[in-house]
């Protein structure tokens, strides 16, 4: 056996004692072989997540490679009041609701820039004229007039399924403050897309409403 792969393999044989925590701090320490361990650790985890949020594998893609610049470059900041895979879950969690953010504003804009889309400035639409893609105009529109912390919340809770306890802990605050955040977020969804209620379009229509009127 060549002594340089010996060497290699007794380095990889040591790197996998060590914890996450300290193959963090050696990244900070400048050991050049100590991310690509965490990265090998908790790739699976981040990859599922962004692709989860973001729906779509190049969406997936960016969110996941931005998830591990971040990480690389904010290592030495890291407070160790977590643990690190749970912090670079954050990260992963953070980079794929940018890229929905983006997609959202993306396609508003486009949309809005279309000549056909026609404006009926002193009527709602009836619920029989209603179609799936207005309405889910409609939803991203409402979506991009919360503030940025209230689409975060709504997205982790209302449609990707994380509890508040969960919510709270991926975007660094309060249960408490995930609450407050979600009856604002809702109470400003349900105003908005009030004349979108009895038409079942999307699922996550009812759970607003249904958090709403638990309030």
């Amino acid at each position: 056996m060549p002594n340089g792969f010996l060497r290699y393999d007794i380095s990889h044989m040591l790197e996998n004692d060590k914890t996450d925590l300290e193959l963090l701090l050696d990244h900070v320490s400048g050991d050049e072989s100590a991310f690509p361990e965490i990265v090998r650790r908790t790739s699976g985890a981040a990859w599922a997540v962004v692709l989860k949020i973001t729906a779509n594998e190049e969406d997936a893609a960016d969110a996941f490679q931005e998830t591990y610049l971040s990480a690389h470059r904010a290592a030495a900041n890291f407070r160790g009041d977590s643990a690190v895979s749970t912090w670079i879950h954050r990260i992963a969690v953070n980079a794929a609701l940018a890229c929905v953010k983006k997609r959202q504003k993306n396609l508003t804009s486009e949309l809005t820039d279309l000549e056909e889309i026609e404006v009926q400035a002193n009527t709602a639409p009836s619920i029989d004229l209603v179609h799936p893609s207005d309405a889910h105009l409609d939803v991203s529109r409402s979506l991009a007039l919360l503030s940025h912390e209230q689409q975060q919340t709504i997205l982790l809770v209302d449609m990707y399924g994380y509890t508040q306890l969960d919510a709270a802990e991926i975007l660094g605050c309060a249960e408490g403050t995930i609450k407050s955040r979600l009856s604002r977020a809702r109470r400003s969804l349900a105003a908005d897309l009030g004349h979108l209620r009895p038409f079942t379009i999307d699922r996550n229509l009812d759970s607003f409403r249904e958090g709403t009127e638990d309030e």
